[in-house]
């Protein structure tokens, strides 16, 4: 892969090219701070999205605007990088670099997210995972772990050809069956799309606990949820132990639990719950899932709901997750899915 595209690293490096970056994120910054230390001019950003028609003082321009001769670095990776290329194919660009390749040519300069940089901690606990491997209850699972897996480690792309955005769909694989009592708890509701999903695919829920810690969100879900009966707003994130942590808040996006956090929100447990009868527990709570569910064993040890839980954001989580929960009762059969075309969105399914 890096061989392949030496001659697009040399005509980059060059400083003679006409070079743009795909999408207007933090990832573009700091691969325009990083080609501005190299000295290699850099024309504009694009993005068929932003509102702002500036960013670090260069343009920011639309696909539809592109002549076909620029030389291109893709730095759209959470959701959509294989839409962001097949753009760019469609406009007549030839010469693009992806964010991954990117990072791979240049590792001790150019960032990924933390969760994406780990494949020391996966080669030093390579057993657990091939023991994961082993408690995959089918075959789409553990196609999915190979190839989420090998795209982690080696930062190749092609490993993902196949997989479209799909986040309507996240946490509710058809593996996923309705009774006609459920209770939903919908752990990091944000912005309330999911618990939105759940009522049309289960109309005949008994009800919804909603937790969200920011407040913020939790006005706006409130609002967005006004038309639905029998949901609990429960202004708490969920943990190993009742208390208060430090919340990092964000205007627009999902938050999460940090010591760095501006502001402080109240944790409760998920075991202060059993006399609702959960039937099914989405958790994404942005990396602090392992404490979440440690919150909640007597649930899953005594009642054994549906769960569906996020294991994207910390590379441990792919078996400390299935190792807590089959720990705690080894009943559920476990299985992976992922929902996007880049890193964001696999899931881990525990059905009993």
């Amino acid at each position: 892969m890096l061989e392949a595209s030496r001659p697009l690293f040399d005509q980059l490096l060059s400083g003679r090219e006409d070079v743009h970056l795909f999408a207007v994120n933090g990832f573009s910054r700091k691969a325009l701070a990083f080609l501005s230390r190299k000295g290699v001019p850099v024309r504009a950003f694009i993005d068929d999205f932003a509102v702002a028609r500036e960013c670090e003082g260069l343009k920011v321009i639309r696909s539809d605007d592109l002549t076909g001769d620029e030389l291109v670095v893709v730095c759209a990776m959470s959701i959509y990088p294989q839409s962001a290329i097949a753009r760019l194919k469609s406009r007549g660009v030839t010469r693009i670099i992806d964010y991954f390749t990117f990072y791979l040519r240049f590792p001790d300069e150019v960032v990924l997210p933390e969760f994406f940089q780990e494949p020391d901690a996966v080669w030093k606990d390579i057993g657990k995972y091939e023991w994961v491997y082993s408690r995959l209850a089918d075959e789409e699972s553990r196609q999915c772990m190979e190839r989420v897996m090998n795209f982690r480690l080696n930062g190749d792309l092609s490993r993902m050809q196949g997989y479209t955005e799909n986040l309507i769909g996240a946490y509710f694989d058809p593996v996923v069956t309705w009774g006609s009592r459920e209770v939903f708890a919908d752990v990091g509701g944000f912005d309330g799309k999911t618990t939105v999903e759940f009522t049309k695919r289960c109309p005949a829920y008994r009800k919804v606990l909603f937790f969200e810690p920011d407040p913020n969100h939790l006005q706006k879900a409130r609002a967005s949820l006004r038309g639905l009966r029998d949901v609990e707003f429960i202004n708490k994130g969920l943990g190993a132990r009742e208390g208060k942590v430090r919340f990092e808040q964000t205007d627009g996006w999902s938050g999460k639990v940090s010591d760095a956090g501006n502001i402080e929100v109240v944790v409760t447990r998920l075991d202060r719950y059993l006399d609702a009868v959960i039937t099914f527990v989405k958790m994404d709570v942005e990396g602090y899932e392992e404490q979440a569910l440690a919150g909640g064993e007597r649930l899953i040890r005594e009642q054994h709901p549906k769960l569906a839980v996020c294991v994207y954001h910390n590379q441990a989580h792919f078996h400390a997750v299935p190792e807590t929960v089959l720990g705690w009762w080894d009943g559920y059969k476990a299985h992976l899915r992922h929902y996007t075309e880049g890193i964001l969105e696999t899931v881990m399914y525990f059905i009993p």
